[in-house]
């Protein structure tokens, strides 16, 4: 097996599954953590994030497609393609790179369906997005977590918009608000999340 990156709490190896070509994902034995706590979050999060990724087959998202569920170890597909956040910084590097333009509307999209079924993906950021074949791919469900608030669904919507220029997160959204039913009630809690912020900064700020 070949490791092809590795995040906070799990490690991706490209390999051979049935013949086809596979991606695991493993959380792996965390030393700092108690042993029967870690042995319960490794097993926990990983049914979770099976579970979440079933559920949203079928409702129009393009995902990978689960292919075996271990204890720690989920199996799906290989989806070759290039991170969305690469193609920004390639983008920025040399501009006659291909335009990322024309997939924000799509991942807007994608975003508002998740968020019609109360599904919060908890890190959708361009690099969990995946352009293979012209097709926008949603990834990386480690944290993703079923809710119908408000303010969970605008939380995606904040950590997408900080990513993103001015004009790709216009795009963005207006692909989210063909899909997402309650998207104007959701804006403007993204709205009421940033103020809030800027509160604080400004309070931290006066009080050095």
């Amino acid at each position: 097996m070949k490791v092809v990156n590795e995040g906070a709490e799990a490690k991706i190896y490209r390999e051979k599954l049935l013949d086809a070509n596979a991606i695991a994902k493993t959380r792996e034995r965390k030393r700092y953590r108690n042993e029967k706590l870690d042995l319960y979050l490794r097993e926990h999060r990983t049914k979770n994030e099976a579970k979440i990724m079933l559920y949203l087959e079928g409702k129009g998202i393009p995902l990978p497609k689960l292919l075996l569920v271990g204890k720690y170890t989920i199996f799906m597909d290989y989806i070759k393609g290039i991170r969305l956040s690469n193609m920004l910084k390639e983008m920025e590097n040399r501009p006659n790179q291909e335009n990322v333009e024309k997939y924000m509307e799509e991942t807007g999209r994608y975003l508002g369906i998740m968020h019609n079924c109360n599904a919060i993906h908890g890190d959708f950021t361009p690099a969990n997005l995946i352009i293979s074949l012209g097709k926008v791919y949603v990834i990386d469900f480690g944290l993703s977590f079923i809710s119908n608030s408000i303010e969970d669904k605008a939380i995606d919507l904040l950590l997408m918009k900080r990513a993103l220029s001015k004009k790709l997160y216009l795009l963005f959204i207006d692909g989210y608000k063909k899909t997402e039913n309650e998207s104007g009630i959701i804006i403007e809690k993204l709205k009421e999340i940033e103020m809030r912020g800027r509160y604080q900064t400004r309070t931290l700020s006066a009080a050095n």
